[in-house]
């Protein structure tokens, strides 16, 4: 018997019900013991493996979130502007399980019938805006959206109903903010090629060479615009169809994250957006500490975002 027929069980009855009959729907082989004290045995020690609190916050829950109407959105990282707008916590899980985990990130919106801004904040002790070395990840986050009225899987969509990813990375904020970092900058006696520095250099940058919108030195935003219908399907949107804005900034061990787009979009595969509307999102959070890349990250499940009338 493993414990993971147990995740989302917050009360003993519930847990010795499963124990006894089994998981709804799916057949449980029981054991002649698994009845009476014997079982209640059990229920206690699956009980003592974890607090009230953590149960409490195992279960991921589809929250009803709002986008507030205002005169104006915030002037880049407000914080007296967005200590006034109310917001929500999402639970996150890891899809690479870990005990030492981003739980949850707060969420908050607001919209002035034109653009509709989105601000993420979450706990991160040490942040993570480097990626010189081959073992350096960087953090990031993202917000999904799905148009369909039943939207699919919350990994990435499918074919038949595609998604629009904006993904923030804090190694582009840092390129914004202070520059493209290079192994140079770290180690500024190390031995250098003839084409250091020169234009020359991008010959052994392959990707930068080819226009791969990843490994460009400077960008439009911090944050990338991207689609995807399924499994290996993401994809970067051409650098003049990037039109999703974003700042970041981190605080006594939190990141905060804004978003920022035009309700409307021209581009194919954007996401569209109106006053009175309603739209899927789903989160990501990625710990550079904890070497999060590419699908190790911590993620929600689908939440409902209404835009204020």
């Amino acid at each position: 018997m493993t414990l993971g027929i147990f995740k989302g069980s917050t009360d003993s009855e519930s847990i010795y019900r499963r124990i006894v009959i089994g998981l709804p729907g799916t057949p449980m082989p029981m054991s002649d013991w698994s009845y009476g004290e014997a079982a209640w045995h059990l229920v206690h020690y699956v009980l003592s493996l974890s607090s009230p609190d953590q149960r409490e916050g195992a279960p991921l829950r589809s929250l009803e979130l709002t986008a507030e109407k205002t005169k104006r959105l915030p002037e880049v990282m407000d914080g007296s502007f967005w200590e006034k707008i109310p917001g929500a916590q999402v639970g996150l899980t890891p899809l690479w399980w870990r005990d030492d985990r981003v739980e949850n990130v707060s969420v908050q919106a607001v919209h002035d019938r034109k653009r509709l801004a989105i601000r993420l904040s979450w706990k991160d002790i040490h942040p993570n805006q480097r990626v010189v070395f081959q073992n350096e990840f960087t953090d990031g986050a993202a917000i999904q959206f799905s148009e369909a009225e039943a939207p699919p899987l919350f990994t990435m969509g499918t074919l038949e109903s595609p998604v629009n990813i904006w993904h923030w990375k804090a190694v582009w904020q840092q390129d914004q903010d202070e520059g493209e970092t290079k192994l140079v900058d770290v180690f500024p006696t190390m031995s250098r090629n003839l084409y250091a520095g020169s234009p020359k250099e991008a010959v052994y940058m392959t990707s930068r060479a080819v226009g791969n919108p990843v490994a460009q030195a400077a960008h439009h935003s911090p944050v990338e615009d991207v689609n995807a219908g399924g499994f290996g399907t993401l994809t970067s949107q051409p650098t003049e169809s990037q039109n999703v804005d974003g700042v970041a900034r981190w605080v006594d061990g939190q990141w905060e994250v804004v978003f920022v787009r035009d309700l409307k979009s021209r581009q194919a595969g954007d996401i569209q957006l109106k006053p009175g509307g309603k739209v899927s999102v789903a989160l990501a959070v990625w710990d550079g500490d904890a070497a999060d890349r590419n699908g190790q990250k911590s993620v929600s499940i689908w939440q409902v975002l209404t835009l204020e009338k």
